[in-house]
């Protein structure tokens, strides 16, 4: 796992924790009694974001 990979999953991780809690917030406050969130498809997505975004920022990885 280079620097950046790993960065990337660091910062996925404490984006997806958030979004998902929004969400959920989110649905519950719209009067749904059966919460649906996909947490694997919200971590890949700030995964792919983080990942493009410290690999513009550090080329090398470091």
């Amino acid at each position: 796992m280079t620097d950046n990979e790993k960065r990337a999953h660091d910062l996925a991780i404490a984006v997806c924790t958030d979004v998902c809690h929004l969400k959920r917030q989110y649905q519950v406050d719209a009067g749904k009694t059966h919460v649906t969130i996909d947490y694997f498809e919200e971590y890949i997505n700030a995964y792919e974001s983080a990942l493009e975004a410290f690999n513009e920022k550090y080329p090398s990885g470091k």
